[in-house]
């Protein structure tokens, strides 16, 4: 009997002190992305730098103590140190990088790619956190955070044949990866707010810093303040409203309409000519050779997603389309721009300098099932939008 009472006397501070993912709710940030197999102690012992990261610790030193949690089959739990390391290799034009740098350990030397990593500041302690890929204890992570505005899976390519035959990752689902992790989180959970079906105008809200995306390849994280996804990369122009970023992510520039790439309009002197080549044409002008950062909406129609696009020199494309003229106020809400708009009309800029069919009009001409009341039938010109225009359910 002495014994027994003995091992329980040993097994209990184990039990009172194991892991529990409630425990993520008294944290104060949380930070998740996939472990990769560059992250892993068979290749550097220190974790790949991101946004959520760099939020996290700063740009200086941090020596942290660790708890460490490996949860698979079975749980590993142990104590330790960690350090945050931030430099400005010369290669990376000055911008900053960070490590996270672990010592060797039972819970890091378990992790495998494809695992998910969670990083988060509890009181004076760092949780590193690691799940087994297809854990249910994932699903747990997700909810308690509150991750619920993943990009939907279902419409994400695959990995190449090759690594689905012969496993492997390749730079194509890495970066999926990223977005499907990309959480910042400052505070407990907070319930969302319902979504509005409301037309009213919508103010962009994305702050932005031009010099924190001019030299990344790609990256994806969620914004500070409002949660949104926000992924940065290398645009293909597909036509005036149509960003396809790192040929992964087909975004529609949400508020905006643009003559269709087969679409003509009439100038002053009632000549035709190819507004839908111009406009794709504008927008590839005002995106140049760098990068674009769009903060994502949501899904839209056919499987696109929909988001507010900034360049480089932090110039709204979505909103710069509208004022130059090259694109009109979308028929879908919300509804943006009317002001850009009336100002784009006064100055007869880009399509006002004569006249056109708005796109929608132009899309629906041959079924004829047109969503916004009174503005196409009878083969009406588009002269701006106003109050007169309703759209169906």
């Amino acid at each position: 009997m002495k014994r027994l009472l003995i091992c329980l006397f040993l097994l209990f501070p184990v039990c009172a002190f194991a892991f529990d993912v409630k425990q993520l709710a008294e944290c104060s940030f949380v930070t998740t992305k996939v472990f990769t197999k560059s992250d892993s102690m068979d290749v550097n012992r220190y974790i790949q730098s991101t946004q959520g990261l760099v939020e996290l610790f700063g740009e200086k030193r941090v020596d942290s103590k660790t708890q460490y949690v490996y949860q698979g089959d079975k749980q590993i739990e142990l104590q330790g140190d960690s350090s945050w390391r931030y430099f400005f290799p010369e290669s990376w034009g000055g911008r900053g990088k960070g490590k996270l740098i672990y010592n060797q350990n039972d819970v890091m030397r378990s992790g495998a790619a494809g695992d998910t990593l969670v990083v988060a500041r509890c009181e004076e302690k760092i949780l590193l956190l690691l799940i087994k890929q297809n854990h249910p204890m994932a699903n747990d992570v997700y909810s308690l955070i509150g991750v619920n505005e993943m990009i939907a899976p279902e419409i994400q390519p695959k990995p190449s044949l090759w690594n689905r035959l012969f496993g492997g990752t390749d730079s194509r689902t890495e970066k999926l990866a990223k977005v499907e992790m990309a959480v910042e989180m400052e505070a407990p959970k907070v319930t969302p707010k319902k979504k509005s079906r409301s037309k009213k105008a919508t103010e962009p809200d994305m702050d932005l810093n031009p010099d924190s995306y001019e030299n990344i390849p790609f990256e994806a994280h969620r914004h500070k303040i409002n949660k949104r996804v926000v992924l940065i990369g290398t645009p293909r122009i597909v036509d005036g409203d149509t960003i396809i970023l790192e040929d992964l992510f087909n975004i529609r520039v949400i508020g905006t309409d643009t003559p269709e790439s087969k679409q003509n309009c009439w100038d002053s002197n009632g000549h035709e000519y190819a507004c839908g080549k111009q406009a794709t044409e504008h927008l590839k002008k005002l995106v140049g050779n760098g990068r674009v950062k769009c903060e994502i909406r949501g899904i839209g129609r056919f499987g696109r997603h929909t988001g507010l696009c900034y360049n480089m020199k932090d110039v709204n494309l979505n909103k710069t389309m509208v004022r130059d003229g090259f694109a009109v106020i979308s028929t879908y809400p919300p509804i943006l721009f009317e002001k850009e708009e009336i100002e784009a009309r006064k100055e007869k800029l880009g399509v006002w300098k004569g006249t056109l069919r708005h796109p929608h009009c132009f899309r629906h001409q041959k079924k004829q099932d047109w969503k916004a009341v009174g503005l196409c039938e009878d083969g009406k010109l588009y002269d701006g939008w106003d109050d007169k225009f309703t759209t169906k359910e």
